[in-house]
């Protein structure tokens, strides 16, 4: 299915024309898109490149639309997001959380780690520092997203 995406992009720049795709699968919208239209219900939420919609969604549909997120509120309760690749391990770091679990998914090690009786999912990628389940941690964010 992704090469056959691969294969669409590619046809489409040759023919250098418009085309219009619809699709329910986020990681074929990312890579046939220079832009993504996000709709519900009918009604348009947000039209901009895929980096943009990833980073920086206009409310919570489309936050969700383009992957997960852990939900979270700052010292003024305003309540913010962070992507799961958003989150390192830091001795200095915001938060603390104990590890539940670590699954290994080729290129990046997915984990759960509690913090304060809600669940955290941290993605780090292949290679990098390995974590115990049980294991203390320190959390910082790197890219908080407020909607």
């Amino acid at each position: 299915r992704i090469k056959m995406s691969e294969e669409i992009k590619s046809l489409q720049k040759q023919l250098n024309m418009t085309m219009i795709f619809v699709t329910h699968d986020q990681e074929e919208a990312m890579v046939l898109a220079d832009k993504i239209a996000i709709m519900n219900n009918g009604n348009l939420i947000q039209l901009d490149s895929t980096e943009r919609i990833y980073n920086k969604p206009k409310d919570l549909f489309a936050l969700n639309f383009l992957g997960g997120s852990n939900a979270f509120e700052d010292k003024d309760g305003k309540q913010f997001y962070v992507r799961p690749e958003n989150i390192a391990i830091d001795y200095f770091g915001d938060i603390e959380g104990t590890i539940l679990e670590r699954t290994f998914l080729g290129f990046y090690d997915s984990y759960r780690i509690l913090h304060q009786g809600n669940i955290i999912r941290m993605n780090v990628p292949w290679g990098k520092d390995k974590f115990e389940v049980n294991q203390m941690v320190k959390m910082k964010f790197l890219n908080k997203i407020y909607l």
